[in-house]
């Protein structure tokens, strides 16, 4: 049957599939009967289904395509025998194709923030989780590193089992405070707020709009230990399972009882 369907297509980085090199704007046409997965050109109706056969790449190019020929429908897929590649579709066009949620890097997400894959929860790096900051796949529960789990667990603090969930470590005193350490190993400068030195170590600035600054973070657990009030202090050595040893390790902060 002959028909127009708009559709969507993946292709290695410089525009080859299975072989084949393909230029946005022109049509291509095979004198076959198209069948699925073995005949014809393939394309996907919905963009997401694409990531079923090809991995979820930013160096790969997408295309919107549409179909002209005859078509093979499959559940997910199609086959055509004449198919135009109408333009290419930029990756921050396509998250917001595939994903419904807001700002998420991830494949076919619901939920916001989520860099990993078919989550309905929100901020989550693994996968298929309701939950929200999981890095473990399938959980309903939140804050989850496991799998499969539906209860929030307490966590670990300095290696040793504590009676605290991670939701009650970051609503605690402890985690406002260290919350002031000014840990930023990377700053972009802009344009505007560069020197002229820095200016002309970086010429890349009036492309990009600013560079990259690497900082040097060697002080910033010190100097944040020193504005600590003596209470505050305490409250750090407060926290479950303190352990001036890791403590030191961690942060080269020598604490004295």
């Amino acid at each position: 049957m002959i028909e127009m369907l708009k559709g969507f297509k993946v292709f290695n980085p410089d525009w080859t599939c299975r072989g084949f090199k393909y230029e946005v704007g022109k049509t291509y046409e095979e004198k076959v009967i198209p069948s699925i997965c073995a005949k014809g050109f393939h394309f996907c109706k919905n963009a997401k289904d694409c990531f079923n056969y090809y991995s979820f790449n930013p160096n790969n190019k997408v295309a919107e395509v549409i179909a002209h020929g005859e078509i093979d429908e499959g559940v997910d897929n199609c086959f055509t025998n004449k198919l135009e590649i109408v333009r290419e579709i930029p990756w921050h066009e396509l998250l917001t194709i595939v994903n419904m949620g807001k700002a998420n890097s991830g494949l076919c997400n619901t939920g916001n923030r989520n860099t990993g894959d078919w989550n309905t929860g929100d901020c989550n790096t693994g996968d298929w989780n309701q939950g929200d900051f999981c890095t473990g796949d399938i959980n309903i529960s939140d804050h989850e590193t496991g799998c499969f789990c539906t209860e929030e667990h307490t966590i670990r603090i300095f290696d040793v089992e504590s009676d605290m969930t991670f939701r009650q470590w970051r609503d605690s005193d402890a985690y406002s405070l260290l919350a002031r350490i000014e840990f930023k190993p990377n700053q972009f400068i802009i344009s505007s707020n560069m020197t002229n030195e820095e200016k002309i170590a970086h010429p890349e600035h009036e492309t990009i709009g600013g560079y990259l600054k690497v900082c040097d973070t060697s002080k910033a657990f010190s100097t944040w230990w020193d504005s600590l009030t003596e209470n505050e202090k305490s409250i750090i050595k407060n926290i479950p399972n303190f352990n001036a040893e890791k403590f030191l390790q961690l942060t080269g902060i020598q604490v004295n009882d």
